[in-house]
Order: structure tokens, then sequence, then C-alpha cells
């Protein structure tokens, strides 16, 4: 698994910021449907 990982670290970087972009559009869209929503 170790060596797995260190082949290809630029593939992880790059999931984990596709990840993280997408958690942050997420939250930002909610609490924007969220503030919509209540006004």
């Amino acid at each position: 698994i170790r060596s797995a990982t260190e082949e290809e670290p630029p593939n992880d970087d790059l999931y984990l910021g596709v990840v993280l972009s997408a958690v942050v559009i997420i939250t930002g869209c909610f609490s924007y449907y969220q503030e919509a929503k209540s006004s």
C-alpha cells in the first residue's frame, strides 16, 4: 500500500483538492439555501 501511494503523489493531492473544493462548494450552497429559505 505504501509503495503504491509513493508512486503517484500528484493524484492523491489532486483528489484531496477536488474533495476539499466539493465540500466548500456544497457548504456554501447549503448555507445560501438556508438563508434564502428563511427570508
